[in-house]
């Protein structure tokens, strides 16, 4: 699909690159992944404009999101590394609200050393200790040292936490396989896509 709509908009704007403006608030973080790669791989992504709607609220129930389980686990396409078994895995975790799924996703993977990172501030004051209270167990299995924040709308600051984590004495690229789970903000997921 991602390559069919690359295609139509080539054929829109016949010899030229076209202007994009990408309202990226209800994709599913795969799909947008996706599409950002698509573009980007296409030479379309540097003439986009990505809009986003900051929700009013999560409908949760019992401090649970509505959305429970995981289907699969799996390398979302072109953005596979390389993971080498003598290396160590690090799993970097951007937290959203879906604690279980992300639970899963680490008891899962069973990483030697777990960042996680938690939208601060908020995309509203009221919702502090939200991310926290959906990971609680998560949370309370990992050294707060290794509990990190970054602003939930502001993309630059994923990209820049994920540049210093490389940087970072402790988790040296040549000792650590990378993992990124991205469950927080749309805004987030777009500063990991660019980092």
């Amino acid at each position: 699909s991602v390559r069919s709509l690359i295609n139509h908009l080539r054929e829109l704007t016949p010899g030229r690159t076209p202007r994009i403006s990408l309202e990226v608030s209800t994709f599913t973080k795969k799909h947008l992944l996706l599409l950002l790669s698509g573009l980007d791989h296409a030479g379309l992504l540097r003439k986009c404009q990505i809009l986003y709607t900051e929700p009013q609220d999560y409908q949760t129930h019992e401090d649970e999101t509505a959305a429970t389980g995981i289907s699969a686990i799996e390398t979302i396409p072109t953005f596979a590394g390389s993971n080498r078994p003598s290396k160590n895995s690090l799993l970097v975790v951007f937290l959203g609200y879906e604690g279980r799924r992300t639970l899963a996703l680490w008891e899962h993977l069973e990483p030697q050393s777990t960042i996680a990172v938690i939208a601060d501030p908020p995309y509203h004051p009221d919702w502090y200790g939200r991310t926290e209270l959906q990971n609680r167990y998560l949370l309370s299995c990992i050294p707060p040292a290794n509990v990190l924040r970054c602003h939930s709308l502001y993309p630059m600051e994923s990209e820049a936490l994920l540049e210093r984590l490389v940087q970072d004495s402790r988790f040296e690229r040549g000792r650590y396989d990378y993992w990124i789970a991205p469950f927080g903000t749309r805004p987030q997921l777009l500063g990991v896509y660019r980092f």
